[in-house]
This record gives structure tokens, C-alpha cells and sequence, in this order.
């Protein structure tokens, strides 16, 4: 039997380190950018750090080609999800800018 449950809205999307508001943000985006979206919040919060150099080979790993990846920032920082900083022929460096009240907070990461 199936019943009507409550689903209750959680301020975070599966990890307290990656607010909701955040990832509903990101899946207003075409599929690549989410999912360069997904990956960098992801790297992120494995490394506890807030910027991550972005390589083409760490991508590849997921199917994003060095193009995909140059058009998939510049979407993710049109739409303020990130900021990137990059010297010619370096790997971008990117910030993640988690949205909303639930906003990033490096020494709330565990251990």
C-alpha cells in the first residue's frame, strides 16, 4: 500500500557543504554545464577547498571534452554559480559561490 508521505525540503543537496538553492540554480543550465557544475562542487568538497585548479584531464574522466569544459565555465560564471581566474595556457582556477543563507563556509567542512 502506498501512502502519502510529507517529503520534507532539505536546505542541502546530499551533503551539508552543497546548499539546494545552489544545485536548483545549476539545473537551469544545459546538461554540460550542470555537469561541470556537478563535478566542480563535488572536487570541492572532497578537497575541502573552495577554488580547485580544473584540469582537461580530471574532465575527461567524466566525458567532458577541453572545449565542453571552456564553454560549461563560462556558463557557470555568466549565471554566478562560479567565478574562474586563469593565465594563458593554465588550468582555470575556479571558486565556487554556493548561494542563499546556507552560503560556504570552509571551517564547517569535516574532517
Amino acid at each position: 500500500m502506498i501512502t502519502n508521505h510529507k517529503i520534507q525540503k532539505s536546505p542541502f543537496f546530499l551533503s551539508p557543504q552543497l546548499p539546494l538553492k545552489w544545485v536548483l540554480e545549476l539545473s537551469k543550465l544545459n546538461s554540460t554545464a550542470f555537469k561541470v557544475g556537478t563535478i566542480v562542487a563535488y572536487l570541492v568538497i572532497l578537497l575541502k577547498k573552495r577554488e580547485i585548479s580544473l584540469t582537461s584531464k580530471k574532465l575527461m574522466e567524466f566525458g567532458v571534452s577541453a572545449d565542453q569544459k571552456k564553454r560549461a565555465l563560462k556558463d557557470l560564471e555568466n549565471s554566478g554559480l562560479i567565478s574562474q581566474r586563469s593565465l594563458h595556457g593554465k588550468n582555470p582556477i575556479v571558486r565556487v559561490n554556493f548561494i542563499g543563507e546556507y552560503s560556504w563556509q570552509e571551517d564547517k567542512l569535516p574532517n
